[in-house]
């Protein structure tokens, strides 16, 4: 398999935005989170998703957990202002210039995952207006839900 365009750009981001890999996914620590963002190929095709998961350190002792595990999920086109365009930029079956489709994708990732970092930045912030926004376009498990929201 060769390495694309959206591939690359997903890196070379994910560098630039201070994440560290391991296995397929990267990750960003705090005292409270894990943020996992995750790029992923579909079965069907060359189309791919961009997974941005939170793992809440209180509810469980994990570096490096797996996206499908953690607290909070969803999918970057579920963040993003334009849903349609960032479907379209992350399948390589419709017709976007490279160089364009690496800016653009750049350009969104960016920008929707540095306000991620910071509604995900801790137990608090979760609890933010950014971190409102975040729960309220990802599935977040009844734990979750609890420990945000303070009760025990």
């Amino acid at each position: 398999m060769t390495v694309n365009t959206i591939q690359t750009t997903f890196a070379n981001a994910m560098k630039s935005l201070g994440l560290t890999k391991k296995g397929g996914a990267w990750y960003l620590h705090s005292d409270d989170t894990v943020l996992v963002v995750e790029l992923q190929k579909s079965n069907f095709g060359l189309t791919y998703f961009v997974n941005v998961a939170v793992w809440l350190r209180s509810l469980g002792d994990s570096h490096f957990p797996k996206e499908h595990a953690c607290h909070i999920r969803t999918r970057l086109g579920e963040l993003v202002a334009d849903p349609e365009r960032i479907a379209e930029l992350l399948d390589l079956e419709r017709s976007v210039d490279d160089l364009q489709r690496a800016d653009e994708l750049e350009a969104e990732l960016t920008t929707t995952l540095r306000w991620v970092f910071e509604a995900t930045d801790s137990l608090g912030a979760l609890s933010s207006k950014a971190g409102d926004r975040l729960r309220d376009h990802s599935l977040v498990t009844g734990a979750a839900q609890r420990l945000i929201a303070g009760e025990p």
